[in-house]
């Protein structure tokens, strides 16, 4: 096959093509289930979806969750740590209702600062950060942690997306010196290093 004829292949079959891709479609708010329909609560419809898809399958929904559950699920989601005896007694007999202690303990561990902690891991994970250069020879990287206790502090100060984005580009305009570990966190081959233990 000639070259200009395998373009003009592609050329006829990529329209196509294009016009099965999911992603190219335009975004379309999909009509909620009717909640009369649906056994169990529907509070949103988010609740609805789920329901429908319950219903389908089969399925019954969980059992709402008691009070020491939610805390078990909050904590490990927000700060990666269990909730301690203590707090699990206060959280269980506070006397307010479940929604509004609920609220309250939300906004102590987003307070936390292992909330912090807990989400830099994600951050860092995907930058592929580590105090080493990686390869075969592994040099450590003395002063990696000033970067992750920047990502640490970070995101428990709330800063904007936009600027933690941009601090790390642009770290020595901003002030952020620290920020501009990102350029350098994932592994190296740095030149020299080969061959050195």
């Amino acid at each position: 096959m000639r070259r200009w004829e395998l373009c003009l292949l592609l050329a006829l079959a990529c329209p196509v093509a294009a016009e099965q891709i999911w992603s190219l479609e335009p975004v379309k708010r999909p009509d909620a289930p009717e909640a009369k329909a649906l056994p169990g609560p529907i509070l949103n419809p988010i609740d609805a979806f789920v329901q429908q898809k319950l219903v389908r399958a089969n399925l019954k929904p969980s059992p709402k969750a008691d009070r020491s559950i939610l805390l078990r699920r909050i904590s490990l989601d927000l700060t990666g740590l269990p909730p301690t005896a203590e707090r699990l007694e206060t959280f269980v007999n506070d006397p307010r209702s479940t929604r509004s202690a609920y609220r309250e303990l939300v906004e102590e561990l987003l307070a936390s600062p292992h909330y912090g902690e807990r989400w830099a891991q994600h951050w860092l994970d995907v930058i592929r950060w580590a105090e080493t250069v990686g390869f075969e020879t592994n040099l450590e990287r003395t002063d990696a942690w000033h970067y992750r206790d920047w990502v640490i502090k970070a995101l428990n100060d709330d800063i904007p997306y936009d600027r933690f984005i941009l601090h790390q580009i642009a770290g020595d305009v901003t002030g952020e010196d620290a920020a501009l570990g990102f350029l350098v966190s994932g592994p190296a081959n740095l030149p020299g290093q080969i061959g050195r233990d």
